[in-house]
């Protein structure tokens, strides 16, 4: 089944590093970044570092690092290996022609964040 807590499937250092350096090419923060994903600051901040303890299973910090690399425009299939581990199935692909629920929850997100944004720059601009 999943890891036992603590420990990864994968390289978690290149993992966190790729996501890290993502970050700082895109002059974004950790704040910017974690209010936009709805998960605390440090979460990420564990990711990148490569701190995996505080996750109860490796599916769990498979979940955020997908999630975390698509906010950056990166294929977390490119930092994951295949989930397959341990007898343990890999999740079925989304019928096609229909998004998954984390790429579905992730955009409704970043809607809701760039227009809070935008009514913040109006409204400082107006001032």
């Amino acid at each position: 089944m999943g890891g036992q807590k603590g420990q990864s499937l994968f390289d978690k250092d290149h993992v966190g590093l790729a996501l890290r350096v993502a970050r700082l090419q895109q002059e974004r923060s950790l704040t910017e970044l974690a209010s936009m994903l709805a998960v605390p600051e440090d979460v990420l901040a564990d990711l990148e570092a490569g701190r995996t303890g505080a996750f109860e299973q490796d599916l769990h910090v498979r979940a955020h690092v997908e999630m975390y690399a698509r906010a950056l425009g990166l294929d977390p299939r490119e930092l994951l290996p295949p989930a397959d581990v341990e007898g343990s199935q890999e999740a079925p692909e989304p019928p096609s022609g229909r998004p998954s629920v984390l790429l579905v929850v992730s955009l409704v997100a970043a809607g809701a964040m760039l227009t809070l944004l935008a009514v913040v720059l109006v409204t400082f601009t107006i001032d």
